[in-house]
């Protein structure tokens, strides 16, 4: 339990008044001839605060011109080869024979190699997907899209 009131050294020689509280607490009388110039109070373990300010994420926007070279590459066929879309379009109306064909076909258009004859080609499909990449960086770097960051919101979730 804590101790309440003044302690008896401080009674027997000051009695309970005002000047025994202030001696009590550390004050100075009020009353006191010869005042003494006050000291610089050291402080000791401050407590040093750092200022950490918060991390703004930036919102989730989606890269228009990649999206479109994505779905656009697969409706683009390799030179003399059907589209992986029209592949898949066979296969789903029920033509069996289509599926590995189809299949040739992707890896043809995405990576320019035809598994059926063993030969190398320019693989169209990343040849788009490429392009509408650097057409994405070039309009990154005209400032196109700070233009979208400032349209109303479900308009600047969009870049070019």
């Amino acid at each position: 339990m804590a101790r309440k009131g003044l302690p008896k050294s401080i009674i027997k020689k000051y009695g309970i008044s005002k000047k025994a509280w202030a001696v009590f607490r550390g004050q100075k009388s009020s009353k006191s001839s010869n005042p003494r110039p006050k000291k610089a109070r050291k402080v000791k373990n401050v407590v040093r605060r750092r200022y950490s300010r918060k991390r703004k994420r930036r919102a989730r926007t989606i890269p228009l011109l990649p999206v479109i070279g994505a779905v656009g590459s697969f409706f683009v066929g390799a030179s003399d080869r059907t589209s992986p879309a029209e592949g898949l379009k066979r296969v789903l109306q029920g033509d069996t024979g289509m599926a590995p064909h189809m299949m040739a076909d992707i890896m043809c258009t995405y990576v320019g190699y035809d598994p059926r004859d063993g030969s190398w080609r320019i693989p169209s499909g990343t040849v788009v997907i490429g392009g509408t990449l650097l057409a994405h960086k070039i309009m990154n770097m005209l400032g196109a899209n700070r233009v979208f960051a400032n349209l109303p919101p479900p308009l600047n979730k969009v870049r070019l």
